[in-house]
């Protein structure tokens, strides 16, 4: 049995038609993660977009949750710049596009495991929760400044988010999580980071993570944005997917590198 371990789960290769993916760290924010991920997977999939399909969801005697999938065969998305490459990502623009308007009067943020609710009442306030958790976390490493943590807090309150659409926001889109079958049909993976919020925010966290070269571009002619991203929310999405990222690396110790000056140059640059 081929078997990967990563920080947050590990993955099996049960046989040719099955994947088990076994949680090995429990979240206070996201404490049944896989239990939201099989139902967001089951959400997505009736709505046209390509993702495996659930076909069990329990704990194992250790408690860990446990999500059997069907095995998708093909090969994961290279981050070679080709011509065909970026044309896979503007298929991944339009596949979540399908999703957008998907969640009316489901809350914001994260979902409750138990209602499959978000459990914001807006999205302003789970933006602000967000921002205090991860921003607050990165303080205390020294990597953002008291001042810079109060003027993002602040520039909350200017920014208007009534046009935003409640939909589900991916929140991990990379090559990785991206495959191609021996059909050229593109299927996209790992939905356990899965929000209700603004799918503007998975372009911004794309950009902010690899570039706003000819991937970003296809990704965003996929999901149809043009306009929105002068707006001073696609600054702010930015800022904070870049912060979310740098208290992850920092809390399992791996290196932010060049996110550390991106951060506050950005920062810098903000102003709503």
């Amino acid at each position: 049995m081929k078997r990967r371990k990563g920080r947050l789960n590990i993955i099996e290769i049960v046989d040719e038609k099955t994947v088990r993916k076994i949680g090995i760290i429990r979240e206070v924010s996201r404490p049944q993660r896989l239990k939201v991920e099989a139902w967001v997977l089951s959400q997505v999939r009736q709505r046209g977009v390509n993702v495996p399909k659930v076909l069990q969801y329990s704990q194992n005697e250790k408690g860990r949750e446990v999500l059997l999938l069907e095995r998708i065969n093909g090969r994961r998305l290279s981050q070679e710049k080709s011509k065909q490459n970026a044309r896979v990502m503007f298929e991944v623009g339009s596949q979540l596009r399908l999703l957008r308007g998907s969640m009316e009067n489901q809350g914001w943020g994260w979902f409750d495991s138990t209602s499959m609710l978000g459990k914001f009442s807006d999205w302003r306030s789970f933006l602000k929760f967000y921002l205090q958790e991860y921003g607050n976390s990165i303080k205390d490493r020294g990597t953002l400044t008291e001042g810079e943590l109060e003027k993002l807090l602040l520039s909350l309150n200017k920014i208007d988010f009534g046009e935003v659409t409640p939909s589900f926001v991916h929140r991990d889109i990379k090559p990785s999580n991206i495959l191609i079958d021996s059909n050229r049909k593109v299927w996209i993976l790992d939905w356990e980071n899965t929000i209700i919020g603004d799918q503007l925010f998975d372009l911004a966290a794309f950009g902010v993570r690899y570039g706003e070269g000819e991937f970003w571009k296809n990704l965003k002619k996929g999901l149809n944005f043009e306009e929105e991203i002068l707006s001073p929310k696609y600054q702010l999405y930015k800022i904070l997917a870049l912060i979310g990222v740098i208290d992850f690396y920092q809390k399992y110790q791996l290196n932010i590198g060049k996110k550390y000056f991106q951060l506050h140059r950005l920062i810098q640059q903000f102003n709503p």
